[in-house]
């Protein structure tokens, strides 16, 4: 494992990618851009935090643990 890594860290490099249409579509996907699969709970959450509406979509109608939740992120930002 040794020699591997010493291997990796001063062996030779692979030769840079050219720029292209093709590898910014795929470097650019959405997930870079705030569209990764915990936008929707971070936008829900800044949503309460700043005394918006209605939650998410998973919800069973008992909202006391998040309510409870909310009130402590709320007090660690007061102090």
């Amino acid at each position: 494992d040794s020699w591997m890594n010493i291997k990796f860290n001063f062996g030779a490099k692979p030769a840079p990618w050219t720029a292209s249409e093709e590898l910014e579509r795929t470097a650019f996907n959405g997930f870079s851009v705030g569209k990764g699969h915990l936008a929707e709970a971070k936008a829900t959450v800044r949503k309460e935090l700043a005394g918006g509406a209605e939650g998410g979509s998973c919800s069973t109608g008992d909202t006391s643990q998040r309510q409870e939740l909310i009130a402590k992120i709320q007090s660690k930002q007061s102090n």
